[in-house]
C-alpha cells in the first residue's frame, strides 16, 4: 500500500507524537516550540521566527533582535535545520501593523494607547495580540515540503482552525473575500503571513479567552462593520490548552506531519524584559 501515491501509515516517536496518514510512505517530522502557556513580548516572538527562518538556510535574521535573543535552537546537523517548525505562544498586549497598513484604523490617539504599536513584516492591516489569544507561527518551506502557492497556504491555515474549532464543538467557516475564520458574523481568528522564497513567517491568532475590550482601539484587520469574537463566549470552560491541542492535531493533519519533536525549554532563550508602552509606531 505504500507505493504509487497510496497512503501508508507510519508511527515515529520523536518527542510528542501525532499520528497521521503520510503520502508515499515518507515520514515528515517538524519541530514544535510550545510556549502557549507564556506571555511573550512581540519582538521576542519575532526574533524566534527570524532565527527559525535563518535555520532554513534561506535568509539571515532581518534585525539584531534575533542574534541578541538567542531564539530557536537550530540543533545539531542539517537535518534539523531544514525541518519545518511551529511556534505557539501568547503575546503581551500589542497592536501590530502590516506592511501596507496605516494608522488610520487605530481609533485611539497613539499617545493614549496603553500598549505598543509595532510595524511588522506580515501582510494585512492592524490587529491586536494579548493574553488569552493563541498565536501560531508556522515556519514552513512551501516549495520544498508542501505546495508553493500562497492561496493554498492561506486556505490551509483557515482549514486548520476550522477543524480545531469543530473538535471543540463550534461550527466555523470562511467569509467570501476575507481571510480568517468566522463564526456567523464574528471573526475568531485573524491570519497574516509573510512568504519569502516560499519560506513562511507570521501566521494566525485565535481568540480563545481574549478580553475583546482591547479591540476597541482599532478597526480589526481594517474590516469595518464586522465584529470580533472569542471562543470562550461559545464554550464557557475552554482554555488555551484545549485550543492548542486541537490546533496542533489539525495542523499535523493538514500539513502532513507524522511526528512532532519538542526540543524543550532550552531551545528558546528566556523571554526579554517587557517593553515600555510606546508613544508612537515602532519598527518590528
Amino acid at each position: 500500500m505504500a507505493g504509487g501515491g497510496e497512503f501508508a501509515w507510519r508511527c515515529v516517536v520523536v518527542g510528542a507524537l501525532a499520528l497521521v496518514a503520510v503520502r508515499g510512505g515518507a515520514v515528515r517530522t517538524a519541530v514544535l516550540h510550545d510556549h502557549s502557556h507564556q506571555l511573550v513580548p512581540y519582538r521576542q516572538g519575532l526574533a524566534w521566527q527570524e532565527r527559525a527562518v535563518a535555520a532554513h538556510g534561506r535568509h539571515a535574521p532581518r534585525t539584531d533582535d534575533a542574534r541578541r535573543a538567542g531564539g530557536v535552537d537550530e540543533g545539531a546537523g542539517a537535518d534539523r535545520a531544514m525541518r519545518d517548525s511551529l511556534i505557539l505562544l501568547q503575546h503581551e498586549p500589542v497592536l501590530t501593523l502590516g506592511t501596507a497598513s496605516t494608522v488610520d484604523n487605530i481609533l485611539t490617539p497613539l499617545e493614549r494607547l496603553p500598549f505598543d504599536v509595532v510595524r511588522t513584516t506580515r501582510g494585512g492591516e492592524v490587529t491586536y495580540h494579548g493574553p488569552g489569544q493563541l498565536v501560531a507561527y508556522p515556519i514552513l518551506d512551501l516549495q520544498q515540503s508542501h505546495t508553493a502557492d500562497l492561496h493554498w497556504y492561506l486556505r490551509t491555515l483557515e482549514q486548520v482552525v476550522i477543524g480545531a474549532l469543530g473538535d471543540l464543538g463550534v461550527r466555523a467557516g470562511r467569509v467570501d473575500g476575507l481571510t480568517g475564520v468566522w463564526v456567523g458574523e464574528r471573526k475568531l481568528c485573524a491570519i497574516g503571513v509573510k512568504v519569502s522564497r516560499w519560506v513562511t513567517m507570521h501566521g494566525l491568532a485565535l481568540n480563545v479567552r481574549t478580553d475583546l475590550a482591547d479591540f476597541r482601539h482599532i478597526v480589526p484587520c481594517g474590516v469595518r462593520g464586522r465584529a470580533v469574537g472569542s471562543l470562550h463566549e461559545l464554550v464557557a470552560d475552554v482554555q488555551v490548552a484545549h485550543a492548542r491541542d486541537a490546533l496542533v492535531a489539525h495542523f499535523a493533519r493538514e500539513f502532513g506531519i507524522a511526528a512532532w519533536e519538542q526540543p524543550g525549554a532550552a531551545s528558546l532563550a528566556p523571554a526579554a524584559p517587557p517593553v515600555a508602552p510606546a508613544r508612537g509606531v515602532k519598527g518590528g
